[in-house]
C-alpha cells in the first residue's frame, strides 16, 4: 500500500526498534551516512581518530531475527578477533601481546590509521569535528592543536590537504547542502567559507 510505502520512523515511532551492535573499545564520537554515496554504508570516528567504515544490508523482516545485516569493518573486525584470541592465552602470551597491542597504538588496534594529529587538550572531540565530501570518501575534520582542518582520504587516511587560516582551534565544520561550500568556526570567533572543489576534494 501506499501509506505503508510512505511510513517512516518520524510517523510511526512506535515502530522504532533499537538493535545494538559492538564496535570499537574506544567511544564513536561520530557517525556519518554519505548522502550521494550508496545507501548501505556508515562512517563512524572513535575517540583515537581512527576511522571505520561499515555495511549493511536489508533483509526480510523475520520474528526475533534483524531485519538487516551489518558488516563491521573488516580491520575492525580482524581487531577484535585477535583482541579475543589474546584474552583466551595464557598469562605469559598475553603480556607478550599487550607490549604489542602499545606498539601498534597510532591505529589504535584498528589495522586502520588515525585521521590527522592530536586533537587540542581544551577541546570536547565531537560530531562537530567531522563532515563527510567527495561522494563520502574523504573525511573533514578539524579540532586539532594546530588550528588547522584536514581534508583525509577514508581508505587509507591518507592526508589530502592541511589549512591553517583560523588564529586559534577550528571548533566546528560543516558541509552545504551543495557539497562545495564548507563553513568553519573557530575558537577565535572567526567564520570562513570555503569551496570545495569536488575533483580533488581540496579547498
Amino acid at each position: 500500500k501506499l501509506e505503508d510505502a510512505n511510513r517512516s520512523i518520524f510517523k510511526s515511532p512506535e515502530n522504532l526498534q533499537a538493535y545494538y551492535l559492538q564496535l570499537p573499545r574506544s567511544p564513536l564520537i561520530y557517525i556519518g551516512i554519505p548522502e550521494a554515496a550508496p545507501a548501505d554504508k556508515i562512517l563512524t570516528v572513535d575517540r583515537a581518530r581512527v576511522p571505520s567504515v561499515h555495511r549493511w544490508l536489508p533483509s526480510t523482516p523475520l520474528p526475533g531475527v534483524s531485519p538487516f545485516t551489518f558488516d563491521l569493518d573488516p580491520a575492525l573486525a580482524l581487531a577484535q578477533s585477535n583482541s579475543a584470541a589474546a584474552g583466551s592465552s595464557s598469562s605469559s602470551s598475553s603480556s607478550s601481546s599487550s607490549s604489542s597491542s602499545s606498539s601498534s597504538s597510532s591505529s589504535s588496534g584498528s589495522g586502520r590509521k588515525r585521521v590527522g594529529v592530536p586533537f587540542a587538550n581544551q577541546a570536547e572531540a565531537g560530531p562537530q569535528y567531522f563532515s563527510l565530501a567527495g561522494e563520502g570518501r574523504v573525511l573533514i575534520s578539524c579540532g586539532y592543536w594546530d588550528h588547522t582542518f584536514k581534508l583525509s582520504l577514508l581508505e587509507n587516511s591518507r592526508l589530502v590537504q592541511s589549512v591553517r587560516k583560523h588564529k586559534d582551534i577550528v571548533t566546528c565544520l560543516v558541509l552545504g547542502e551543495d557539497n562545495r561550500t564548507l563553513v568553519t568556526g573557530s575558537r577565535d570567533t572567526t567564520l570562513m567559507v570555503w569551496d570545495v572543489v569536488s575533483k580533488h576534494s581540496t579547498v
